[in-house]
């Protein structure tokens, strides 16, 4: 189980730096997210969706769980491509979830998703007024790992597991 969760992290951290890689080609390098092109956002949301069904895909499950790093793509696309990519790529990849399966936990992930969407949004409007862009950054990935903590501490039911699984 251990080389199973190692192998897909670094199959999760390489779908997120090609993505990275990819998102920076098709903005022109970041630089201004209001000033991306309805195109250029569209193919945004288009990558964003795609990278995050691969980490859906690449996901380890453990205790009936999916487990990736969703939540790093959720926060570098929020902190460098703004909401109007973000929020309809994960309201995509909550859609997206019931093609692996339609369980409760698929269902639990929709009703996250939309709390996501809304507070992540409301998070980065607030910490780019008041920080850095490095500590911005922080927050959100702090934010969304303390999401996805509790909601794997929800899906399993174990606090001991869900440590050991996030631990790894």
């Amino acid at each position: 189980m251990l080389q199973t969760m190692v192998v897909n992290t670094l199959a999760n951290l390489g779908a997120i730096i090609l993505n990275i890689y990819i998102l920076f080609k098709i903005s022109g390098g970041f630089a201004h997210q209001e000033q991306l092109t309805r195109k250029q956002i569209c193919a945004a949301i288009l990558c964003e969706t795609i990278v995050g069904m691969l980490l859906m895909n690449f996901s380890y499950v453990a205790y009936n769980t999916r487990f990736d790093l969703r939540f790093l793509l959720f926060a570098f696309s929020m902190k460098y491509l703004g909401w109007k990519v973000t929020v309809p790529t994960i309201f995509n990849l909550a859609v997206g979830r019931f093609f692996f399966e339609v369980s409760d936990s698929s269902w639990a992930n929709l009703l996250l998703s939309i709390l996501v969407m809304v507070t992540l949004t409301m998070l980065h409007e607030w910490a780019k007024k008041r920080m850095n862009d490095k500590r911005e950054l922080q927050l959100l990935i702090t934010y969304l790992i303390a999401i996805s903590f509790l909601f794997g501490l929800f899906l399993t039911k174990d606090f001991q597991k869900t440590i050991a699984i996030y631990i790894i």
